[in-house]
């Protein structure tokens, strides 16, 4: 059912929970204005979302863009404490606090870190490429890896906000 629009009478839970998705939602006001009405009194609501980017990577989104493999799907990126404290605040929730996070993804190899960009959200603008210019692409993205090499693998430092607060 679309989270704009909840299909629940008000006060109906006692937890809403919305995992790494709450960038998707294109009227987040709207969303979390419903989150907050099926909440009971003193009702709870967790979400996570991403926090910044390791910057070992930038690099990647910079090769994205000049092949043309990025859509934006988010409607904002809530990957700073700062911007996901505003939106609850604004929203009239109480007690929030945000939690970070560091995760220290490891992979293996080329392929495995490939296959992983095949299960984000990401994977939507490299879907765009013709096969002939992706082969190209993963060609020049495992050569530029190359300088993020470590003895067991590739490592990808990640942020993870997950974010408690309550209905007063």
């Amino acid at each position: 059912m679309d989270a704009e629009q909840l299909e629940f009478p008000d006060a109906s839970f006692d937890y809403v929970l919305c995992g790494f998705s709450l960038q998707f939602f294109p009227h987040l006001e709207h969303t979390l204005s419903e989150f907050r009405r099926v909440l009971k009194p003193t009702g709870q609501v967790a979400v996570t979302t991403w926090g910044e980017e390791d910057p070992r990577w930038s690099w990647y989104d910079d090769l994205r863009t000049a092949y043309a493999a990025v859509v934006k799907l988010g409607s904002q990126s809530l990957d700073k404490r700062e911007e996901v404290l505003a939106w609850f605040s604004r929203m009239d929730f109480a007690n929030i606090h945000i939690t970070t996070k560091e995760l220290d993804m490891i992979y293996v190899d080329e392929e495995e870190w490939w296959t992983m960009q095949w299960s984000i959200s990401g994977r939507a603008g490299l879907e765009q490429l013709e096969p002939t210019r992706l082969e190209q692409f993963k060609a020049e993205v495992f050569e530029r890896m190359q300088i993020l090499r470590q003895a067991d693998g590739f490592h990808d430092q990640l942020q993870a906000h997950c974010t408690i607060a309550r209905k007063p």
